[in-house]
């Protein structure tokens, strides 16, 4: 069978296969170390973030991976918006797995870990109590 070609370009795109190419961008920064395979999983993950609806149940693992990329890329970059933007996305994936979900302690110690990270950057105590 062929494809329709009256549907629009990347109408089939899914949060699934956004994750995944974000994932082997990711897979290549980490062998490589190229920053712009680092920008394209960010990218792909923060486009099915944003596909994904607040109830979805893959939505916390899809802030989970975007919050991972973003602080990747503050240690590369020293962006103190990198590392806020990742503590921001970890407290909403965090908020999406209440007490007794089988991820929360994996949200809980990435939050903790990013804010570490932001600590140590700042040196500034309120960045440890704003979170």
């Amino acid at each position: 069978m062929h494809k329709d070609s009256s549907k629009p370009v990347g109408q089939d795109i899914t949060p699934s296969i956004l994750s995944k190419r974000g994932a082997a961008c990711e897979d290549l920064f980490f062998k490589h170390g190229r920053l712009r395979d680092l920008e394209a999983a960010i990218s792909f993950y923060r486009q099915a973030s944003l596909i994904l609806t607040r109830d979805h149940p893959d939505r916390a693992q899809s802030l989970v991976d975007l919050a991972n990329a973003q602080h990747h890329r503050f240690i590369m970059l020293s962006s103190i918006s990198d590392i806020k933007d990742a503590i921001a996305y970890h407290q909403e994936a965090l908020r999406l797995r209440p007490v007794g979900h089988e991820a929360r302690s994996e949200s809980l110690s990435d939050l903790a870990i990013t804010t570490s990270t932001l600590f140590e950057a700042s040196g500034d105590k309120q960045d440890l109590e704003s979170v």
